[in-house]
């Protein structure tokens, strides 16, 4: 099989990306991921329309997508593509009604939320609370709400980030990007093209 791309709809346990998942499940035209910080990350793909109800019951709805690092489109279509040039992209679950279902081509879009994300966030936010004052305190929040694991970001300059392909739930400072930092100096933009504005208003008044 020689893609520039596989999708193999798989059972929501099967985390770990396998040679089993190096297939074409549906014919991938166009593809797009994105993830917005403290969000899931989303996946749009164009397929050719597949003609059957994709969220029908009983029908496996979580994906695989790989990328084949050393695609070649000369190559025959029955060439191989060996498993080590196989890069996982996205592990996620189809989500809502394909668009456009009356036409040759359908957009479907996938989120990777795992499904253990609620216990993921109870558990971070468990060890996250024991550090105490002047990070959290219980005074702060309703007795309904003192145990809700979003509580704990309060203070702090993070978010939840959510890994696409593994599922793992962690936090990402909003200060300093794990990745490094992007220097942009006066000659890489166009004068008077960047403006500062407030995003939101402060969630606590004290």
């Amino acid at each position: 099989m020689n893609l520039p791309f596989a999708i193999a709809f798989v059972d929501p346990t099967e985390t770990t990306f396998s040679e089993s998942h190096v297939r074409e499940d549906l014919q991938i035209l166009d593809l797009s991921i994105s993830q917005d910080e403290g969000d899931f990350a989303a996946l749009v793909i164009e397929v050719e329309n597949p003609r059957v109800g994709l969220l029908a019951p009983g029908r496996k709805q979580w994906v695989w997508v790989s990328w084949n690092a050393n695609y070649d489109p000369d190559a025959s279509e029955s060439s191989e593509a060996a498993f080590s040039d196989m890069t996982p992209l996205f592990f996620g679950r189809l989500v809502g009604v394909p668009s456009d279902l009356d036409q040759a081509t359908v957009k479907l879009t996938f989120t990777a939320r795992p499904l253990d994300f609620e216990d993921q966030k109870r558990t971070i936010a468990a060890t996250m609370r024991a550090d105490g004052a002047p990070y959290w305190d219980a005074i702060w929040f309703s007795p309904d709400t003192v145990n809700d694991p979003d509580n704990v970001l309060e203070s702090r300059n993070v978010l939840w980030h959510i890994d696409r392909i593994t599922g793992e739930v962690s936090t990402s400072s909003i200060n300093v990007g794990e990745d490094g930092t992007i220097d942009v100096g006066e000659d890489d933009i166009f004068d008077g093209s960047i403006s500062v504005s407030y995003g939101e208003t402060p969630s606590k008044q004290v």
